[in-house]
């Protein structure tokens, strides 16, 4: 809206979120978007065992698609029920699964607030944030494609171990995936 000034109305942004955001909330946002980076960071470089530990040990960890996620279906693509899962998962890619090699490359928005969410924060309850991500599969010949679009819904807390991810929800944009999902996003 423009005031009586012509200049444009910054109290709002999407109806009722506010365009400027306190010193708490700004701290909990960097620190978040650092841990989602890291993460990113730690699957890029082939780290995850580092990425593993980014989680608390009652941690849920889902991959699942927009469609699905619209229409209230339980079951993705993948589910994994706390670390160990986690850690199994990563035994399993290193041990069982045959799969041509490849990487992948990250690439992070700027990591908010998740919609609905209430400005007051909490750490130790939980702060759930929202961070769209593209990631590029390069193969073995150095091949190059578009993997994946998307958003990560995640809920962070403060622990012993520093920021950690208490609920990770990997939303893919489509539900076409052209290979085998080995690597977590």
């Amino acid at each position: 809206m423009n005031d009586t000034s012509g200049r444009n109305d910054t109290s709002g942004l999407n109806g009722n979120r506010r365009l400027f955001l306190d010193t708490t909330v700004q701290h909990v946002l960097a620190a978040a978007a650092l841990l989602v980076a890291e993460a990113a960071g730690a699957i890029d470089d082939e780290r995850f065992d580092d990425w593993a530990q980014m989680f608390t040990d009652d941690c849920l960890y889902r991959i699942t698609t927009r469609e699905s996620r619209a229409k209230g279906w339980p079951i993705g693509l993948m589910h994994c029920d706390g670390a160990g899962m986690l850690r199994d998962r990563i035994l399993s890619m290193r041990h069982a699964n045959i799969f041509e090699a490849h990487h992948y490359r990250h690439m992070v928005s700027a990591t908010r607030l998740a919609p609905g969410t209430k400005r007051a924060v909490d750490l130790n309850s939980g702060v759930q944030v929202h961070t769209n991500f593209e990631v590029i599969r390069i193969m073995g010949n150095g091949e190059m494609a578009l993997f994946a679009t998307g958003f990560f819904d995640d809920v962070v807390v403060s622990s012993d171990q520093g920021l950690q991810f208490r609920k990770r929800t990997v939303v893919l944009d489509s539900s076409r995936v052209d290979t085998l999902i080995v690597v977590p996003f």
